[in-house]
């Protein structure tokens, strides 16, 4: 599937002379321009971010860091994934720590919004798990633990751990539910009833 930026910013670059063309010619432009407007914008981009890696190593950090999240945000924007992900690891590693979801990848609010850490730590705390023995459970620090649980209840909507157990139960009974729902009854022959 054609991403939809690529494809206005192809459709602007449709010379005039073609506009009376037949329409498969115009498709087929069309494709051309599309398949040349995304190879130049990954080109740009990947400019941009080598350039981007290349200030930081230099010592210019601020520039670099500028560079990075302009070639990070052109690479989201077009649905490129990976390179999307290449630059924000670059990104940790230059000291910028934000979260950078991909557009679209996760609703902001609800189950859905939770990261598959965020929900494991949800569940261990759920369980009774203080910070601690949720921390030695997954073996990552105490204070991984406590951002984790923060964004939890801020993803939720909850304020105590007794909310979020109580979330957790509904949850898990919706689930319950929904598969028992799925479930295929026996369908009953057709036909007289005695």
């Amino acid at each position: 599937m054609i991403n939809e930026n690529v494809l206005k910013f192809a459709t602007k670059l449709t010379p005039p002379s073609h506009r009376g063309q037949p329409q498969h010619d115009q498709e087929q432009l069309q494709a051309e321009l599309v398949f040349d407007a995304g190879s130049r914008i990954c080109q740009n981009a990947g400019a941009v971010a080598d350039y981007g890696l290349a200030l930081v190593e230099a010592g210019h950090h601020a520039d670099g860091i500028n560079c990075l999240e302009r070639a990070w945000a052109t690479f989201d924007a077009i649905g490129f994934r990976s390179e999307a992900t290449r630059i924000q690891q670059a990104l940790y590693r230059a000291g910028v720590h934000k979260s950078r979801r991909p557009a679209g990848d996760r609703p902001a609010t609800g189950w859905g919004s939770l990261t598959p850490s965020e929900s494991t730590v949800a569940h261990l705390v759920a369980e009774g798990h203080t910070n601690r023995t949720a921390a030695q459970t997954l073996g990552i620090s105490v204070n991984t633990v406590g951002t984790h649980l923060n964004s939890v209840f801020a993803k939720l909507a909850v304020r105590s751990r007794l909310q979020l157990s109580h979330a957790v139960r509904n949850a898990n009974q919706d689930l319950r539910h929904r598969k028992s729902d799925t479930v295929q009854h026996p369908v009953r022959p057709a036909g007289p009833r005695s």
